[in-house]
C-alpha cells in the first residue's frame, strides 16, 4: 500500500487558481473532489471553534500566530489524517472491522508528530 499524499488536493487548490468562473469550476469537480472540500471546510469550522476560547486569553501576537501557523497546520494535519483513516479502512482489502481498527491506530500514528509539536509549543507560550 501507498502512503497517503495530498497531491490531488494540492491539484484541486491550482486549478482553482487557473478558474476563471468558481462556481462553474465547483460544479464541474467529481465527487471526490467536492468531498475533499467539503470535509476541509467542516475541519476549518471543527478548528476555529476549538481554538474560539483561546483567542479570548491571548495577546495580539498569539493570536496572530495562531492564524498564521496553527490553523492552516491544524487543518491540513486533521485532514490527512481523515484521509488516512478512510484509505486504511475502506481501500485496504481487509474485513471492514479490521481495516476500521487499522485506520483509527494509523491515524494515531500520524497523529503522534503533531502532538509533540503542540505540547511544546503549548509549553513554551505559557510558561509561568
Amino acid at each position: 500500500m501507498n502512503i497517503p499524499n495530498l497531491n490531488f488536493e494540492i491539484s484541486l487548490i491550482q486549478s482553482f487558481w487557473n478558474s476563471s468562473s468558481k462556481i462553474d469550476w465547483f460544479r464541474s469537480l467529481a465527487i471526490e473532489g467536492q468531498a475533499s472540500i467539503v470535509i476541509t471546510i467542516v475541519i476549518l469550522f471543527i478548528v476555529i471553534i476549538n481554538y474560539e476560547k483561546d483567542f479570548k486569553n491571548m495577546k495580539l501576537w498569539q493570536s496572530v500566530g495562531l492564524v498564521l501557523f496553527g490553523l492552516p497546520f491544524s487543518v491540513v494535519y486533521g485532514y490527512y489524517m481523515i484521509k488516512v483513516w478512510f484509505i486504511i479502512t475502506f481501500e485496504s482489502g481487509f474485513n471492514i472491522w479490521i481495516g476500521c481498527v487499522l485506520g483509527v491506530l494509523s491515524m494515531f500514528i500520524v497523529a503522534i508528530p503533531a502532538g509533540i509539536v503542540f505540547y511544546f509549543l503549548d509549553r513554551m507560550i505559557n510558561k509561568k
